[in-house]
């Protein structure tokens, strides 16, 4: 952990916390965990993550996780008021740094932009959203999730939107992304959105 550079802090390993480290670790990046409880930081070491004992409020905790050399810290405690004192320690600690916290209220979410956090989630805003895209528009909740993650954790995926028309359409149907743009580099399709209004999730390899 003392070479550890560029990595994300997770403050707070409860049902939220674990379900962003699943995400993280899923998506090969590296962090650090920050829980004051002794059993959830043992467990987290046994499962093969980096993670410090101690109060992440506190910052010689903050600094042992190395969040001065951290790309991105996540408050993710179910106090508010703990979560504000995390934004408030670690923007001090590092001005660079891409703040992600977790708020109850409205006008805790408030409080957490004024004391340095870039982006605050609200738990219950989120799975209410996600709540009537499954019953309403289930092609577009994994969509859904996929961006609110790319955006509440700063992804630098670039997200973009290409318009085809007319006789240039024509030309694409049937080809595979790679066929049609070959100069294109890594990308992944989130979507379709063909005339009429008619949407498809998109796969790969995608055709047209």
């Amino acid at each position: 952990m003392h070479t550890l550079t560029g990595h994300t802090v997770v403050c707070g390993y409860g049902r939220v916390g674990r379900e962003v480290g699943h995400e993280l670790a899923q998506r090969g990046i590296d962090f650090v965990i920050v829980d004051r409880d002794f059993e959830v930081v043992a467990a987290a070491c046994e499962a093969g993550h980096l993670s410090v004992h101690g109060d992440a409020t506190e910052e010689p905790v903050l600094v042992e996780a190395r969040v001065r050399e951290a790309k991105t810290l996540i408050a993710a405690l179910d106090s508010d008021t703990d979560n504000t004192y995390i934004a408030l320690t670690a923007r001090a600690l590092n001005p660079a740094l891409m703040i992600v916290a977790r708020a109850g209220t409205e006008s805790a979410e408030r409080r957490l932009h004024l004391v340095g956090a870039n982006r605050v989630v609200l738990p219950y805003r989120i799975s209410g959203r996600q709540m009537a895209l499954s019953a309403l528009q289930p092609a577009m909740l994994q969509l859904f999730e996929y961006l609110t993650f790319a955006v509440a954790t700063g992804s630098e995926e670039l997200l973009t939107e290409v318009l085809i028309e007319g006789e240039e359409g024509r030309d694409l149907v049937g080809q595979t992304l790679a066929e049609a743009f070959p100069h294109v580099g890594d990308v992944r399709v989130l979507g379709i959105a063909r005339a009429g209004g008619r949407f498809s999730q998109g796969r790969s390899p995608a055709r047209a």
